[in-house]
């Protein structure tokens, strides 16, 4: 597997293409909507797994509250997890 095609920046390469394009005011508008689309995102997720959480706890007959703390403390870290193992992976 070649680390440097899963290091590169697709991103960065992007935003130079639009820039170049489309000049800043498309690059200012595409970041806009892409930190709203996160937002958007991250919060339809939570409510999801949070939901999610509290029906299995009921399938399960537990608490929600014992589930939520062993199940979402173990769930949360995950992706700080997997970009520090990539960030690593790629020097």
């Amino acid at each position: 597997m070649d680390w440097d095609s899963i290091c590169f920046n697709a991103s960065a390469f992007v935003t130079a293409i639009f820039l170049l394009e489309f000049g800043a005011f498309a690059v200012a508008v595409v970041s806009v909507l892409q930190l709203v689309l996160g937002f958007t995102a991250l919060s339809t997720s939570g409510y999801v797994l949070s939901h999610s959480v509290a029906s299995i706890a009921d399938t399960l007959y537990l608490l929600s509250t014992v589930l939520g703390i062993t199940v979402l403390s173990f769930a949360t870290p995950l992706p700080e997890k997997f970009v520090a193992v990539i960030g690593g992976a790629c020097g």
